[in-house]
């Protein structure tokens, strides 16, 4: 399925202030200030507002990936709710250490983001059976950091996680919070897990990324996985 992007744009206008330069070398304007004295400078401190970033929120879901953009294959989520009364899909891998996507997106004005991404988690229970992509933003397929996203999970099912770049420990924090340009950009995704022969864990599946600038935003707010 296709979604548009809900973003924030850049507002604001520059001001500085003005000045008189319409002055004679005997009279000054009466301002009710001194004039400088001898030594004495004649700069001003001259300010200006720049644009302003407002909040935003990016949503690029796996239909809106295009097919020279992954080698992942793009599957109707029989088990997910629709969205905006529209199916949804996901992108899967059942094959060993292999599957790419670049989810892209275009950032409208220069802020540190988070990144959050509604995966599935086949195996749960157990940090050391959590599942994992390897994942960074503006980068080459297979390059990145390992992204443990099971790691608090304990349920096989649909999840948002916020995007983390803390290799395999799945310690606590270490949340992917670049500072992006205004401009397009990409988080690349790429599969590293073995694939069981078993149906329930035989694939790993990534339905919808969100970019946001916004500390407070929760994507479940927008769409509930589990409804």
């Amino acid at each position: 399925m296709t979604s548009g992007n809900g973003s924030g744009d850049p507002s604001g206008n520059p001001t500085s202030p003005t000045t008189d330069s319409d002055s004679s070398d005997d009279t000054t304007a009466d301002t009710g200030e001194t004039s400088p004295g001898e030594g004495e400078s004649t700069a001003t401190t001259s300010t200006t507002t720049g644009p302003a970033c407002e909040p935003f929120a990016l949503w690029i879901w796996a239909g809106d990936v295009p097919e020279e953009d992954t080698t992942f294959q793009l599957t109707q989520a029989v088990d997910l709710p629709d969205f905006e009364d529209e199916p949804v899909d996901f992108l899967r891998t059942t094959v060993a250490g292999e599957g790419t996507a670049a989810f892209t997106f275009e950032v409208p004005c220069t802020d540190a983001v988070q990144i959050w991404a509604l995966t599935w988690d086949a195996a749960g229970d157990d940090v050391s059976n959590a599942d994992a992509y390897t994942v960074g933003v503006d980068v080459d397929p297979g390059e990145g950091q390992r992204w443990e996203y099971g790691c608090d999970n304990a349920d096989r099912e649909w999840r948002w996680y916020r995007v983390r770049e803390t290799g395999k420990a799945c310690d606590d924090g270490g949340e992917l919070e670049p500072v992006l340009e205004a401009g397009m950009h990409h988080l690349q995704v790429s599969n590293e897990e073995p694939v069981s022969d078993e149906p329930m864990f035989n694939f790993t599946g990534i339905t919808a990324v969100v970019v946001t600038n916004d500390p407070d935003l929760d994507p479940l707010d927008t769409y509930d996985p589990s409804l």
